[in-house]
């Protein structure tokens, strides 16, 4: 391998380590995916009616022009609108945590969809800013590593169906659980009570077989034919 190409390795490799350690190092990092989701969520149900893309930009032979005309719903020009600017929106949001609490989350402290902040705790003003910065930065990183899905769920509608929340936090992305551990925890409990008692039923079920018929072997027996000639056991 030429030196050139090693270096060039080693800054992808790099660059690869460094997005993904955004995406880790964010404090409360299912809130920050729902506070991205809220955000995309909020542009397209903002979203005005739009005209067919008209990709006819060529002319045949005779001038008419031809190529194709699709939905604006399904065009990439959509995926690119709706997400070109989309984590500057992230200066809205906040680190907070519940009055007498340490548990933290995001909130949107400002802007349209803002929530009240009177029953949270929150940071010093340039505390808040950086923080809020470091949102931004993870959004980029997000929006960056999973363009291609963040595309596909725009032009090909689960965002419009399904929500963006469920499909991005906890489908292409996954920092939210999709059950509760209590929840869980409850679930494994119940399926070891079903194994036990099939295994109980399995091993009830092999007692209550008859027993097999025993063989009996009788040493040094002589059977003498009778009259006819016939032998009778």
């Amino acid at each position: 391998m030429r030196p050139l190409s090693i270096i060039v390795l080693v800054l992808a490799l790099a660059l690869g380590a460094s997005a993904g350690g955004v995406l880790k190092k964010i404090e409360a990092p299912c809130t920050a995916c729902k506070a991205v989701a809220a955000e995309l969520q909020r542009r397209i149900e903002k979203e005005p009616v739009r005209n067919h893309v008209d990709l006819r930009h060529r002319l045949d032979k005779d001038g008419k022009r031809y190529g194709k005309i699709i939905s604006y719903q399904s065009s990439e020009l959509r995926a690119v609108e709706l997400l070109d600017g989309l984590c500057g929106s992230m200066r809205d949001y906040g680190l907070v945590s519940p009055q007498g609490k340490k548990t933290k989350y995001w909130l949107k402290v400002k802007g349209e969809g803002s929530k009240s902040t009177d029953n949270v705790t929150r940071y010093s003003r340039d505390e808040e800013d950086a923080r809020s910065k470091r949102l931004e930065a993870y959004c980029g990183t997000l929006v960056e590593e999973f363009e291609e899905e963040l595309y596909e769920g725009i032009m090909k509608g689960g965002f419009d169906t399904q929500g963006v929340e469920p499909v991005l936090c906890r489908g292409i992305i996954t920092p939210c659980p999709v059950v509760a551990l209590g929840e869980a925890g409850a679930a494994d409990g119940t399926a070891q009570e079903q194994g036990e008692a099939v295994e109980d039923d399995g091993s009830e079920a092999d007692q209550s077989e008859p027993p097999e018929s025993e063989t009996r072997y009788i040493e040094n027996m002589t059977i003498e034919p009778g009259p006819d000639g016939k032998i009778e056991l």
